[in-house]
């Protein structure tokens, strides 16, 4: 018997031409439904959590807040960069792109556990405990989103069979 395919690919093209100019965007949509995608999209949703959380108090007070700061904006900005490349498909533009994705997400990982780290430790003054435990618990979930993305990544660069893998293969 001959198998169907059922699964189906979705992009969205637009085309706008002025002037002899032409310019083509094509967005990804399979993206957001791939494992890859739900852990970017958690990234820049908890690493936000965590910067706004902190922001909202006295942070200089503590000289580990400014590095949980920096780590928190610096890697919002990059999984940002990185989730609208993948969204409209620049990433076919940019060789070794999985390369850099993996690259990110494993210096993410180690970064975001020692600010996760310092932000836990530092959890002591009692008017601002709430702001300080809650960016935590953010940094916590930061954390683990990217170690699971690196371990994504490394499984996609290696070709081995993961079920994870697999859907991310399909959404490129």
């Amino acid at each position: 018997m001959a198998s169907v395919n059922t699964h189906a690919t979705t992009a969205t093209t637009a085309t706008t031409t002025q002037r002899g100019a032409s310019v083509t965007c094509t967005c990804n949509f399979n993206y957001l439904r791939s494992a890859d995608g739900i852990l970017a999209i958690v990234e820049l949703v908890s690493g936000f959590l965590v910067w706004a959380l902190i922001s909202d108090t006295n942070f200089s007070v503590k000289g580990q807040y400014i590095w949980v700061m920096l780590v928190a904006v610096l890697f919002w900005i990059l999984t940002a960069l990185l989730f609208i490349f993948e969204l409209t498909a620049l990433h076919c533009r940019i060789p070794h792109f999985r390369v850099i994705v993996f690259s990110i997400n494993a210096i993410g990982s180690v970064l975001y556990l020692s600010a996760f780290i310092a932000n836990a430790a530092s959890v002591t003054v009692p008017q601002i405990v709430n702001n300080w435990a809650a960016s935590a618990f953010f940094a916590a979930l930061t954390t683990i989103a990217y170690i699971l993305s690196a371990l994504l990544g490394f499984a996609t660069l290696k070709g081995l069979s993961m079920p994870l893998a697999r859907s991310r293969e399909a959404a490129s």
